[in-house]
């Protein structure tokens, strides 16, 4: 998990270049990954697994980052799994309208999200094990 969610964090470029700040999202069925990019160098990362119409499972990270050159480094801060996150550094493009990010497991391609958050929507903060099942958990300090 934690290698996914760090391949979503990256950092927009000033002038007319194209901005990777904002919401970005990966959908694969009823699971996916969401991230938040804002512009004073933090993010948002989110596995996320729907559990019904109304609800989601949800592993939830939060840190600054750093982008140069083709390349992003994560620091994260906050994670809703227990242990170590540690710094990470991927490869990251954008293609046209969509982000992508490569690293040794693959490459994720991640689309605009203009869809507005919904206000009747419960998600819970977790982490997924290796086999995918989750267990609730609060966001707290990274233990690095």
């Amino acid at each position: 998990m934690k290698k996914l969610l760090l391949l979503l964090v990256l950092a927009g470029c000033g002038g007319n270049a194209p901005s990777l700040v904002g919401n970005w999202i990966y959908v694969n069925g009823s699971s996916g990954i969401a991230a938040t990019f804002r512009d004073d160098g933090t993010y948002v990362a989110s596995k996320l697994a729907l559990t019904s119409s109304a609800s989601a499972d949800a592993e939830i990270e939060t840190g600054t980052y750093m982008a140069a050159d083709g390349t992003l480094t994560t620091i994260p801060q906050q994670w809703t799994c227990p242990g170590p996150d540690p710094v990470t550094a991927v490869s990251y493009s954008l293609d046209g309208v969509d982000l992508q990010v490569s690293s040794p497991s693959g490459v994720l391609v991640m689309s605009p999200n203009s869809t507005p958050a919904s206000s009747n929507f419960a998600l819970t903060f977790g982490c997924f094990d290796s086999s995918g099942s989750f267990t609730p958990q609060s966001l707290a300090p990274v233990s690095n």
